[in-house]
């Protein structure tokens, strides 16, 4: 499976990246429509990467995410319940209106388990629909929120 989505948002570059990047209790805040707390597990971390376990609803994955280079932020799955590998990049774009385009692709091969299969067809159908409009909306908030402090 392979998906790619962009969209805009309010929150700026910088927000962005901070959003993708933050890996403390307030990721679980930030991306609440699509991170599950019984799912989220910080394994280890660095300067510019960390190791999670989340996920959700039942598909959970070990990711190994890495970011500070010119690439944006750049994601290795190490283990999952529905496939063998994959990975994602997120890039991002200043707009002029201070916002940013977000650029988003997502490849998961190898399905596993009865339903490794089917999970990888939902999501190369209503990812590119469902992707965009929640993580637009999530960094739309951490934006807004942002902007507060």
């Amino acid at each position: 499976m392979r998906m790619r989505c962009t969209f805009d948002t309010q929150a700026g570059p910088g927000q962005v990246l901070r959003a993708y990047t933050d890996f403390t209790d307030r990721r679980l805040e930030i991306w609440r429509e699509t991170l599950r707390p019984d799912n989220y597990v910080l394994l280890d971390r660095g300067d510019t990467w960390a190791r999670v376990r989340e996920g959700s609803l039942r598909m959970g994955v070990v990711l190994r995410y890495e970011w500070g280079g010119p690439d944006g932020v750049r994601w290795t799955i190490e283990e999952a319940t529905f496939c063998e590998r994959g990975g994602g990049r997120l890039g991002v774009r200043p707009l002029d209106d201070g916002g940013a385009r977000v650029d988003v692709t997502i490849e998961e091969h190898g399905p596993r388990g009865l339903a490794g299969r089917p999970i990888l067809l939902l999501k190369g159908l209503l990812g590119p629909v469902v992707l965009p409009r929640t993580s637009k909306r999530a960094l739309d908030r951490f934006a807004e929120e942002d902007r507060a402090r």
